[in-house]
């Protein structure tokens, strides 16, 4: 299991950290009404070692961790598009291993690129909106994308989830319900 970005990971408080067959990415988020998931604020993702794809995580409102592995050392090229309803910090967002290509293309929008084969590539990012959308592509495809996230239930209960939704919207979850 591999840590990435700004998080510390923790283990699920309600059992194991395991997958759901319930698709927990269904509520329309931020001012463009994509369908969206809810991240279990200060968790992430964990890696096993066959995951190819992106990881997404959020340890407080408005900060945010992207990430992309090749577990398999393919050669895989990961990109895409960021982008949120306000404004993303330049000076809050930065790399993870200094081979990621990231470019801000407007305020509200930031474009990345790198093949980290491996290696946990990504970047961390500020911004003053509670929504983030992540468009993003394996090799130039929208096909071969997954996300993997840590959300949880409205009993804070947390779980690990793989999302497929291309482009795909996150905000933090609410504080469980006592």
């Amino acid at each position: 299991m591999r840590a990435f970005g700004f998080l510390a990971l923790l283990l699920a408080g309600c059992g194991d950290s395991s997958y759901t067959a319930d698709y927990p990415c269904t509520e329309p988020l931020g001012a463009r009404g994509v369908i969206g998931c809810r991240l279990a604020v200060g968790r992430q993702p964990e890696l096993d070692g066959k995951y190819t794809g992106f990881l997404v995580a959020s340890d407080k409102p408005g900060h945010y961790g992207i990430g992309w592995i090749d577990s398999l050392g393919s050669g895989a090229v990961f990109s895409g598009v960021v982008t949120v309803d306000g404004a993303i910090d330049p000076g809050g967002t930065h790399g993870h291993i200094g081979n990621e290509a990231i470019r801000f293309d407007s305020a509200s929008q930031l474009s990345f690129q790198s093949a980290p084969g491996d290696d946990l590539a990504g970047l961390d990012l500020t911004t003053d909106s509670p929504v983030l959308y992540l468009d993003g592509y394996l090799n130039g495809s929208r096909l071969a994308f997954a996300a993997r996230i840590e959300t949880q239930d409205q009993s804070g209960c947390a779980y690990q989830y793989d999302a497929d939704l291309d482009p795909l919207a996150f905000a933090p979850a609410p504080p469980p319900a006592n």
